[in-house]
């Protein structure tokens, strides 16, 4: 003698195409977090090359994590003429509201602040070749923060942009 259960076969298929959708959820997110969503790895950050004579580069990681102690780097490199005495990185205000700098290396001589962009003002010594900055930042809050970064040396300027990184909670 044995138990009397209804079978119903429709509850049954909906059950089982739950439990598909279910696990193919999984594995993309145990896929993402193993390309580098949630930390290091090959989609952590990207390469931006710029438009203008100055062959800008700028290196940024995709996803940040808003927290007390982490901090992202951003590199900035650019080909400046011989003769440049000054370059003048900018970077948009909507860049940098949400991820602000903590250290600029190398240290720039100045910077100016307008309601748009923020510019950081290297001093060169005119030898020329490829210049570069790294920029070490940490989040203020979580959110997709985006903007152009703009060079300018020698009466010569490219930008690279637009860039973007989300900072999770």
């Amino acid at each position: 003698m044995g138990l009397d259960i209804d079978e119903d076969a429709r509850f049954e298929r909906r059950y089982y195409r739950a439990q598909r959708i279910a696990w193919v959820v999984m594995l993309a997110i145990v896929g993402l977090a193993l390309a580098g969503l949630f930390g290091g790895g090959p989609i952590s950050s990207y390469v931006v090359q710029g438009r203008g004579p100055l062959a800008l580069d700028a290196v940024l990681p995709r996803f940040s994590r808003y927290s007390q102690s982490e901090t992202g780097t951003m590199r900035i490199s650019a080909d400046i003429p011989r003769g440049a005495t000054q370059m003048a990185v900018s970077i948009s205000r909507g860049l940098l509201d949400l991820i602000g700098p903590v250290r600029i290396e190398p240290a720039p001589g100045q910077a100016r602040q307008s309601a748009a962009v923020v510019t950081y003002v290297f001093d060169l010594d005119g030898a020329g070749g490829r210049v570069g900055a790294t920029i070490t930042f940490q989040p203020h809050a979580a959110g997709l923060a985006w903007g152009i970064v703009r060079v300018e040396a020698g009466g010569l300027a490219s930008e690279v942009g637009p860039l973007w990184t989300f900072v999770f909670p």
